[in-house]
C-alpha cells in the first residue's frame, strides 16, 4: 500500500489545502487500535507485577539513585506506586494527545504526513510509559531482593524514550513539504 492510500486511511476531515490554520483531524484506524490495545494490555501486565513486587517487598526500599547507581535515599514503597500512577496517566494522556496531534507537540504541524508521524510520536512514547513504570518498579521493588538495586533497567527505557523525542521531530521537520 502506498503513502497516499496510508495516510488517506489513516485520516478523516482533511481539507484541500495545508493552512495551520485548519485542523487535521485524526480518525481511528487498526494502527490506532493496535496501540491502544496493547497499551491497555502492557498497563495490566505491569500493574499486576507491581502489586506483585509489592506485597513482596520490605516496608522501606531505594527511592533515588545516584550517579555511580547506588542507592542514596529510601523511604517507603508506598512512594514507588505513586510514581508509577503519575505515569501511567502520563501515558493515558499521550494515548489520548495521539488523537489531536497539533496540541501535542510545539511544531507546526501543516501536512498530513506530519500528522502521522506526531500521532506516532505520541503513541510510542505512551507505550513506553508502562514500560518506565515496570522500570522503575523492578529497580526499586523486586531487585532489593534479587542482589539489589539495578538502574540499568531506568536508564534504558529513558534512552529509547529520549531517543524518540529527538528523532521524531526531526523526521517531522524534513517531511514540511
Amino acid at each position: 500500500m502506498n503513502m497516499n492510500k496510508l495516510l488517506t486511511l489513516f485520516l478523516r476531515g482533511q481539507h484541500t489545502n495545508n493552512t495551520t490554520s485548519e485542523r487535521i483531524r485524526v480518525g481511528r484506524t487498526l494502527e490506532g487500535t493496535v496501540f491502544e490495545l496493547t497499551f491497555v494490555v502492557l498497563l495490566i501486565i505491569v500493574w499486576a507485577l507491581l502489586i506483585y513486587f509489592l506485597r513482596q517487598t520490605p516496608d522501606i526500599v531505594p527511592t533515588h539513585f545516584g550517579p555511580s547507581g547506588e542507592a542514596d535515599a529510601h523511604g517507603s514503597k508506598y512512594i514507588i506506586l505513586v510514581i508509577c500512577i503519575i505515569m501511567s496517566l502520563m501515558g493515558v494522556g499521550l494515548m489520548i494527545g495521539a488523537y489531536h496531534p497539533q496540541k501535542g507537540t510545539s511544531l507546526k504541524i501543516e501536512t498530513p504526513r506530519q500528522v502521522l508521524l506526531v500521532t506516532r510520536m505520541l503513541r510510542l512514547l505512551g507505550l513506553m510509559s508502562p514500560v518506565l513504570s515496570f522500570a522503575i518498579g523492578w529497580t526499586s521493588l523486586a531487585s532489593v531482593r534479587h542482589g539489589g538495586p539495578n538502574v540499568m533497567p531506568i536508564l534504558i527505557v529513558v534512552g529509547i524514550m529520549v531517543a524518540i523525542s529527538l528523532i521524531f521531530p526531526f523526521l517531522i521537520l524534513r517531511s514540511k513539504s
